[in-house]
């Protein structure tokens, strides 16, 4: 596989687990998100639920105490009775306003609704206010008929209990957004530095070789060829390290032979002299070679004594000019281009 094909099935890889992971992480979020609402909803419908059963609850203690010689007040004093958070108080009054039954001892009047008012709202409560303590408080005016006549069950509602639930189911649904917006954000952001990490090891992975090659081209453009890139690979990088070893070779074995150049051109140079020397110092010796001669006959002394002294210097010097005539021919040889030396040998069969 190519190395250009490894690299883009990398990052295509790295780019669909990346969409992956953020697609199922929305969906985690969008999963708990709706299950956060579902739950705020519940605890928002269980508060209208339990006012409503409030409501019920506070219809059936107004009813039930019609009958009843103890007021409610003296009732709730004793224990006897206790209201839910959602009712302040309980209050029956007739049709003209009269309390007959409270769980405020003080209160002796009300402002009840009007008949016409009853006819128009026939079967539903009537909302009205009524003044408590100096502060106004929301009231639900409920009608009743019994044996006795009409009576107006009043109901002093606390909803702030109610909105207070609300507030508070509104208040965690938020804090859960809030959450679910921040995991989102973090998770995506890892998502995308692993990614980012990811490429970046991929990347110094794949660059890795190309480094090995600029390093090795600087050690080349520097003059060193006595190593090889250890590069083993079977797409385009592998080819080009095995074509960049191959070139190391090829100017190394072109060193190697211009080094052999140079030498040839330095021993023929030294051959060159060397004959050239040879032949300056050969003249002057076959000149006193000549001269010994020369000087031995016409030159020797009459002196027996001194003439066989004289000789004998004479064959000295005689005899280190041959040895230096010897020397000067082997270094003249030794200048000279090898010549090939053919002797007969006798025929035999090798290898049967």
């Amino acid at each position: 596989m190519s190395f250009r094909v490894r690299l883009m099935l990398l990052l295509t890889s790295i780019l669909l687990l990346t969409i992956i992971l953020v697609l199922a992480l929305d969906k985690w979020a969008q999963k708990r998100a709706a299950q956060e609402v579902a739950q705020q909803s519940d605890q928002i419908k269980n508060a209208v639920n339990e006012g409503f059963s409030d409501f019920a609850f506070a219809m059936y203690v107004a009813i039930k105490n019609l009958n009843s010689d103890q007021y409610l007040y003296k009732q709730i004093k004793a224990g006897e009775i206790t209201l839910p958070d959602t009712v302040e108080h309980i209050i029956v009054a007739d049709q003209y306003g009269a309390v007959k039954d409270t769980t405020l001892e003080e209160l002796k009047w009300i402002p009840v609704p009007e008949t016409e008012t009853l006819r128009e709202n026939l079967g539903d409560p009537v909302e009205g206010e009524l003044m408590i303590h100096g502060s106004s408080s929301k009231t639900y005016n409920f009608p009743f008929t019994s044996a006795k006549g009409l009576y107006w069950i009043v109901i002093v509602t606390n909803p702030e209990n109610i909105i207070y639930k609300i507030d508070d189911a509104s208040r965690i649904l938020s804090d859960r957004s809030r959450e679910l917006s921040n995991v989102r954000l973090l998770a995506t952001t890892g998502l995308l530095v692993l990614a980012l990490a990811i490429a970046v090891i991929i990347g110094w992975r794949f660059t890795r070789p190309i480094q090995k090659l600029a390093a090795a081209a600087e050690r080349v453009a520097a003059g060193d060829l006595d190593f090889q890139v250890d590069i083993k690979r079977r797409d385009e990088v592998g080819q080009l390290a095995a074509t960049f070893n191959e070139m190391i070779a090829g100017l190394k074995s072109k060193r190697e032979l211009e080094e052999k150049l140079n030498n040839a051109e330095r021993q023929a140079a030294i051959g060159r002299l060397t004959q050239a020397v040879a032949h300056e110092i050969r003249n002057p010796l076959n000149v006193i070679n000549l001269s010994i001669d020369h000087v031995a006959t016409k030159y020797a002394p009459e002196d027996e004594k001194r003439k066989a002294q004289v000789i004998r210097i004479l064959s000295s010097i005689r005899d280190e000019v041959v040895r230096l005539k010897r020397l000067v021919s082997d270094l003249l040889n030794y200048g000279r281009p090898p010549r090939l030396s053919f002797e007969a040998c006798r025929h035999s069969k090798i290898g049967r």
